[in-house]
């Protein structure tokens, strides 16, 4: 009994340190500002008072290096919500968010405005006419990566 609560305690120290940690963010808001920083302010304090804690990213909180913006994404998230309003997906910004969630397999849940239409095949092929990808070459994103 006490050899086998000792391997439970050694098993219990070793998942803890060694396991998967549990991510910073329960929730990150990808959103265009202009389009929708008021709502994605009120999903964030909506959220925040169903789990009783400061779980929700939003860039203006939260944001205190613009260089760890992708990381945060990458390793601190849980599920990327992407406010779908019509210019979200032209913002480098909020581009290289999805990617990054894309690649590192982040959930992604897409809350869709009426106005939203997602891109066609015309907009996937020459997206770098449409996207400014000099943020996101900068930060190992490419046109390809965004395709996908």
């Amino acid at each position: 009994s006490g050899l086998g609560s000792m391997v439970i305690f050694v098993l219990f120290i070793f998942a803890k340190r060694y396991g998967p940690r549990p991510k910073r963010f329960k929730y990150f808001l990808c959103h265009h500002k202009a389009a929708a920083g008021s709502f994605s302010r009120l999903l964030k304090m909506t959220l925040m008072e169903s789990d009783n804690r400061d779980n929700v990213f939003i860039d203006a909180d939260n944001l205190a290096d613009l260089d760890m913006l992708f990381a945060i994404v990458a390793e601190e998230t849980g599920k990327l919500l992407v406010i779908g309003t019509p210019e979200v997906l032209l913002r480098p910004w909020c581009l290289g968010e999805v990617t990054t969630a894309f690649l590192h397999s982040v959930a992604t849940l897409p809350l869709y405005f009426s106005d939203f239409s997602p891109p066609d095949d015309h907009a996937i092929r020459n997206i770098d006419a449409l996207v400014d990808f000099s943020v996101l070459t900068q930060n190992g994103i490419t046109e390809e990566h965004a395709k996908d």
